[in-house]
């Protein structure tokens, strides 16, 4: 019996090894598929977590108010005579935010056209500021006192006509700006008193002050700053392209594929700072909204003891409105890094093929001289010209709920008013 069962437990400690040897030489032939498939997962879980890391900075602490707002910028909805919420879930375009833009400024057009005219006269003496600067260098070296007196006076001349023309476009766009926000202000709480009690009754409190405060003051400098910055490199960039394209159509050509690579960064660029800063401008008003609860009821939270998770509560808000910053200053770093690359390489490619012609004798040092000023003069100012865009873009992100607000009508059948009058 004892022998018996030695030789049974033998025969299954056999059976079981061979088993065991089995299962692994089957493992051993599988483990390269299935190690793929390891890796597989984990890039497709590698890619999820950087998207899902952008998404957050496209998203509210309110699932609920990004899913309508995602539905009407998708479905593209004008919902601003329906009586209900804020306004609008039809995203503002920039055409509309600079009709909006001139029509508070119409009673000061004439200023307007002056603060034009004077940042045209400054971009013209800015202009042709590198063309006499080439030209004085290179009469010093041909030892032309003549025409170094005369490029010098033109010089000087250039930069009182610059300095005082500057200064002037700069004091005109800010009075146009303090004007703008003030109009934007005034117009935006009267129609906010003139809108129906169904419409307050659904909207906050903290929401609405929010949108004449915090959101008001993101475009205190749009008009003073970004589109005064905008239209002056604007006419630099176009000025400088033009020089270039009469004194070289090659350098023109290589200058235009450069522009155009930054101006597709831009546009990527601007569409996403815009959708951050609308997410950011409504978790700032989520926030604003916790701090008027708890403060307006302040007497009801001491006698319940809950002060200590009303705290809690905002710091987790101003910390997710932390993490969509970050998201914000990496988009921005990233733009920037690419595009101060682009101007360095083109200015290194220009200087790479202009050299090659001057020494071929196609064209004379003083004209590659002046060539590479303005090349650095054009696309320095086209990338001015995309960042002040990318930052319009941003405001334009920032009040999309305040221009939503100026729209709308309030509907008179739910007791709104149909002027701003008294109600009496």
């Amino acid at each position: 019996m004892a022998v018996g069962t030695v030789l049974r437990s033998r025969v299954k400690v056999g059976g079981a090894n061979s088993r065991r040897r089995g299962v692994a030489g089957l493992a051993s032939f599988s483990s390269p598929r299935r190690r793929r498939a390891r890796r597989q997962a984990r890039t497709r879980s590698a890619r999820l977590s950087l998207s899902e890391w952008w998404t957050i900075g496209l998203r509210t602490e309110d699932r609920r108010a990004d899913a309508k707002r995602e539905r009407g910028e998708r479905d593209g909805n004008d919902a601003s005579t329906s009586g209900s919420g804020e306004g609008s879930d039809k995203a503002v375009s920039l055409l509309d935010f600079v009709g909006i833009m001139f029509d508070l400024l119409r009673p000061y057009r004439a200023t307007f056209a002056f603060g034009l005219v004077t940042l045209v006269l400054a971009a013209g003496a800015e202009l042709a500021l590198p063309h006499f600067t080439a030209k004085t260098i290179f009469a010093i070296q041909k030892g032309n006192q003549e025409l170094f007196r005369g490029c010098i006076r033109w010089l000087l001349g250039l930069s009182v006509a610059f300095s005082v023309t500057a200064s002037m476009r700069g004091m005109t766009f800010g009075f146009l700006n303090q004007r703008f926000v003030f109009r934007l202000r005034t117009k935006l709480f009267e129609n906010l008193l003139r809108q129906d009690i169904t419409f307050h009754d659904q909207s906050d409190v903290g929401v609405l002050t929010s949108r004449l405060t915090s959101d008001c003051s993101s475009m205190s400098r749009i008009l003073g700053m970004n589109i005064n910055l905008l239209i002056r490199n604007v006419f630099k960039t176009i000025g400088g392209a033009a020089y270039l394209w009469f004194m070289s159509p090659r350098f023109f050509v290589q200058t235009l594929a450069s522009l155009a690579v930054i101006l597709l960064i831009n546009v990527k660029y601007g569409q996403y700072s815009r959708k951050a800063a609308t997410t950011e401008q409504e978790q700032l008003a989520l926030g604003n909204q916790i701090a008027t609860e708890v403060l307006t009821l302040i007497r009801t939270v001491r006698i319940f003891g809950t002060e200590r998770s009303e705290n809690t509560k905002y710091q987790k808000s101003l910390e997710h409105l932390i993490r969509i910053g970050t998201r914000q200053i990496v988009a921005y770093g990233m733009f920037l890094t690419s595009a101060t690359f682009l101007v360095n390489a083109t200015e290194a490619l220009c200087l790479l093929y202009g050299g090659l012609c001057c020494l071929r004798g196609e064209i004379t040092p003083e004209q590659l001289t002046s060539f590479l000023f303005y090349i650095e003069f054009v696309v320095q100012s086209a990338l001015a010209s995309s960042e002040q865009v990318a930052n319009i873009n941003t405001a334009v992100g920032s009040s999309e709920r305040v221009l939503e607000l100026l729209k709308r009508r309030p509907n008179h059948h739910l007791g709104g008013e149909e002027s701003g009058g008294d109600g009496k």
